[in-house]
């Protein structure tokens, strides 16, 4: 993500991340995770948005206790959005009104998933970085954004083989720094 800047039309809607490590009576640390929206879709972009910070504070805990042998839990994820907002739109075409209503007649856990119900069905990790790249692919050569698996298909792409990234699958460099241990509260 870059920086926003006052010019720029479309600024991302992520706009900040901070991590607290927290550690309880017992001495283990806690990653707490706060996000600061800029906007953000409820129906479209709200959920997914979660799923992926919360799997991204996973991969940062992981990461910070491999780096120093300690022992890190996921701790609270804290979301906030200046702008949360839906679309008039999505109730005419979309039929949002009976979603709604089966939301309020419904439990919660029959409406949000987790990171989890996308590894290892049909929404498996690579399967999803094959899908982004396809769409990414797609964008660039003019046939818009987000195409769903079924648009992709069609223009020829394979998303069973098509190619993502490398560094997709790996840290950043930077991670594998050794960190200095002075620096943490005791």
């Amino acid at each position: 993500m870059q920086d926003s800047i006052l010019e720029q039309d479309d600024p991302p809607c992520l706009q900040n991340g901070q991590m607290r490590f927290i550690k309880d009576a017992r001495g283990v640390y806690h990653l707490n995770y706060i996000t600061g929206w800029r906007s953000r879709d409820l129906a479209k972009a709200w959920n997914e948005n979660n799923i992926a910070q919360v799997a991204l504070q996973r991969l940062l805990a992981a990461k910070v206790s491999d780096m120093l042998g300690l022992e890190v839990r996921v701790g609270a994820y804290i979301d906030t959005s200046s702008s949360l907002h839906l679309y008039g739109l999505y109730f005419d075409r979309d039929n949002l009104q009976i979603h709604l209503e089966a939301m309020r007649s419904g439990r919660a856990s029959d409406f949000g998933m987790s990171f989890e119900d996308y590894v290892g069905g049909p929404y498996e990790v690579r399967w999803l970085k094959r899908l982004i790249a396809a769409q990414s692919d797609a964008e660039a050569r003019g046939h818009g954004t987000n195409l769903p698996e079924e648009g992709l298909r069609s223009l020829g792409y394979n998303l069973d083989t098509f190619a993502y990234p490398k560094d997709w699958d790996s840290w950043s460099e930077g991670w594998d720094q050794e960190p200095d241990v002075s620096k943490l509260r005791g």
